[in-house]
């Protein structure tokens, strides 16, 4: 609970290799050590979140809650999809999902308008949605490892 409690001072929250399968409820009812804090309280604060190297077959529509992240790394999880919902992560500029199980992604990635990175390297995506073309601050993309048989026009 220490580094939960210390997110609310610094922004960020790093929970990598913790054999985490699902969001840790004090996330999101926003408790720090002392129970001090009301319900959701982190929530607003949180601009980064590292949860690589964890056990995440899934995620839940919780990580949509999330709108003040920046920061978002799922690296080396055993996700197979990402859910839809985290589009509405709109403050989002960095997003690693390398090292996953994912067949694709959300059809409506191009809501993440101020994405400057996204890792998709060893997953088993076949194709980018056409919404891609909207991700124009987008810097660095890493796909390799996957194996995509459709870019979008736009790219």
């Amino acid at each position: 609970l220490l580094k939960l409690y210390n997110a609310y001072e610094t922004g960020r929250l790093d929970l990598s290799g913790r054999q985490l399968k699902q969001i840790p409820v004090e996330l999101i009812s926003g408790y720090g050590q002392d129970c001090t804090k009301p319900a959701g309280a982190l929530i607003p604060v949180l601009t980064s979140l590292n949860l690589n190297n964890n056990s995440f077959e899934e995620l839940t529509d919780e990580i949509a809650l999330l709108t003040s992240l920046t920061d978002l790394r799922l690296t080396a999880n055993h996700l197979i999809d990402f859910p839809p919902s985290a589009m509405n992560i709109t403050n989002l500029e960095i997003l690693h999902l390398d090292k996953n199980k994912l067949g694709s992604v959300p059809v409506d990635m191009g809501k993440l308008v101020k994405l400057k990175e996204l890792i998709l390297s060893d997953n088993a995506i076949t194709y980018f949605p056409d919404s891609f073309g909207h991700l124009h601050l987008l810097e660095t993309l890493r796909a390799d490892r996957n194996s995509i048989n459709h870019l979008p026009e736009t790219l």
